[in-house]
């Protein structure tokens, strides 16, 4: 049983083919002209939505995706702008400037602030 938990958590390997997912997804946008809503009305809709805003950025971000996956997404029409939030990661965005912050103090004063 444990053996099966820590075979999900290999960032490298691909649990499941999404192929076929993804010629799904790109035939439900390409039939209503848009990418499915959280709030839409079918629950197909709602899974489409969860698995493309929630699932498929952790498994980008895993290293889950294999390239070929990549491309499958990239020609799904109106996701490219969905795909270059994934590339970016806000994290570093964030603690960079707190980071070089912090440099400059322990550079000017010789130590490691006290925490307080």
């Amino acid at each position: 049983m444990l053996a099966s938990v820590l075979q999900r958590w290999k960032p490298n390997e691909q649990s499941e083919d999404i192929r076929p997912w993804i010629k799904n997804f790109t035939s439900w946008v390409e039939r209503n002209g848009r990418l499915p809503l959280n709030t839409g009305s079918l629950e197909d809709e709602r899974l489409q939505s969860h698995r493309m805003r929630c699932q498929l950025p952790r498994a980008y971000k895993d290293s889950r995706l294999s390239q070929s996956e990549l491309e499958l997404l990239r020609g799904v029409p109106m996701l490219a702008s969905v795909l270059q939030g994934w590339t970016r990661n806000e994290t570093d965005e964030i603690i960079r400037p707190r980071v070089k912050d912090l440099t400059s103090w322990v550079e000017r004063n010789g130590k490691w602030p006290s925490r307080r």
